[in-house]
Parts: structure tokens; C-alpha cells; sequence
């Protein structure tokens, strides 16, 4: 699955029906209808919208303080997407057979680790309080997987197991939205 090309954005309309679906990140930043992030925890919401931000910031960035505001008055146009991620190829595709989005190739451990070690502060064994069925977690979907990935990478200190350090290092980072003043 590759975040520049294929639906993986968890949403529902703002608007009528609380039906979920996944957009790609195109029709996200060049459509018109407004969507709210639709995910089982917050802080994976969290996480959606600080990838996205992060894609946009770096993907797109404007010029000056005016351009800033009419970028934020208005989407993006499909010209301005396929510009904007023209020069990253495969960066962000999960499953790349060298450079897999937020992953490293080639690791050896003597045990598989559990897919629940993803999704922090989910224990371990059979205590999934956070899903509707024991079990549940094994179905966890590339979308989802993605995020977490991200989420883990950002947010938690202890990222890599030993094979690489967070993201973070040691000082957070902090992605802030505000909506009611961006524009004016």
C-alpha cells in the first residue's frame, strides 16, 4: 500500500451520514467536502492528523504568509498534488521491498513480536480492552498499521526495540491545528 496513491485515510462526512470509508490522500487535499478522522482510539486519531499535517507541510509547502492563506482558503488542485509528490516516488509504500514506510528490512529477532506492541498501552495476552472481541487485534489493517507506525514512531519514546530510535529522539514533537484563525 503506498500513502501517496491508494485510499487509506479512516473518515466520515461532517456532514449526514456517520458511514465511514477510506480516501486517498488526493481526494483528501484537492476535494471539497469536509471529513472528520473516524478511528477506534483517539490517539491514533491524533496520529492520522499528525501524518497528515506533516504530509502537507512537507509535500506542499507555500511560498509566503499570503500564499499560506489562500492554501488555506482553498484545496489543493490535482496539478499541485501530482507536483507536490512527483519528487517522492515510493517513500511512503508500506510494503516496498527496500525502504518500507517506517520499517526496517532485514531485522532478526528470535521471537515474532506481537502486532498489539503497535498500538500503545494495549497489553499483552488476552486483556484487549480496547477491542470488541479477544482477538480482534490480529486483523489490524494496513491503514491502521500505518498510522501506528507513525504514531509509534512520534509519540513514543521506546520506538524500535532496539534496532533504531524514535523519530523524536529525545524531545517531543508537537503538531498543532487551529482552525478558527488559520485563514484570516
Amino acid at each position: 500500500m503506498n500513502l501517496l496513491k491508494q485510499a487509506w485515510i479512516p473518515v466520515r462526512s461532517q456532514v449526514g451520514a456517520a458511514e465511514g470509508r477510506l480516501l486517498a490522500l488526493e481526494e483528501l487535499l484537492c476535494g471539497e467536502e469536509k471529513w472528520e478522522i473516524a478511528l477506534p482510539r483517539d490517539d491514533l486519531e491524533m496520529a492520522c492528523l499528525q501524518l497528515l499535517v506533516s504530509f502537507a507541510q512537507a509535500m506542499f509547502p507555500p511560498e509566503d504568509g499570503p500564499a499560506l492563506r489562500k492554501r488555506v482558503k482553498s484545496s489543493l488542485s490535482p496539478r499541485e498534488f501530482a507536483d507536490g509528490v512527483a519528487k517522492l516516488g515510493d517513500w511512503f509504500d508500506l510494503d516496498h521491498p527496500e525502504w518500507p514506510f517506517m520499517q526496517s528490512r532485514g531485522i532478526k529477532a528470535d521471537e515474532a513480536t506481537p502486532i498489539q506492541k503497535l498500538l500503545i498501552g494495549l497489553p499483552e495476552g488476552n486483556n484487549h480492552a480496547f477491542f470488541n472481541e479477544p482477538g480482534e487485534i490480529r486483523f489490524l489493517g494496513a491503514p491502521a498499521t500505518a498510522i501506528a507506525l507513525f504514531h509509534q514512531a512520534v509519540n513514543c519514546p521506546s520506538f524500535g526495540g532496539g534496532f533504531k530510535g524514535g523519530l523524536r529522539g529525545g524531545a517531543p514533537i508537537t503538531t498543532l491545528c487551529r482552525a478558527a484563525t488559520c485563514g484570516k
